[in-house]
């Protein structure tokens, strides 16, 4: 299950994640993010990055694929710098995210 808010006043577009995300769901979710971020950003410049900070909250996910991690590199490719953030993760998620290398992307906790 997948659910998103957006304050537009402090510019944070905040996913809410839960259950597993193999290849196959991770194939939708990245679909639906990256189309949120680009419909965000409006029809100029396609090169602007993200004005805000994008969260995933990982407090119900129990599993993610690698496919999960290429979401998260598209991601950190259309905001600023340490804009990606992810919450709520358990241990060995927080871990995962390390051995992957992605700790200098995103922000994990």
């Amino acid at each position: 299950m997948e659910k998103f808010t957006y304050n537009q006043n402090e510019k944070l577009l905040t996913w809410t994640l839960a259950g597993r995300y193999d290849t196959a769901a991770c194939g939708k979710l990245s679909e639906m993010i990256l189309g949120k971020i680009a419909a965000m950003r409006g029809t100029g410049d396609p090169s602007k990055l993200l004005d805000g900070k994008v969260v995933f909250d990982f407090k119900d996910v129990e599993f993610v694929s690698s496919s999960f991690f290429r979401i998260c590199i598209s991601v950190t490719r259309q905001v600023n710098k340490g804009s990606l953030i992810i919450i709520n993760c358990n241990h060995y998620l927080v871990n995962t995210f390390k051995i992957a290398g992605l700790g200098e992307l995103l922000s994990v906790s």
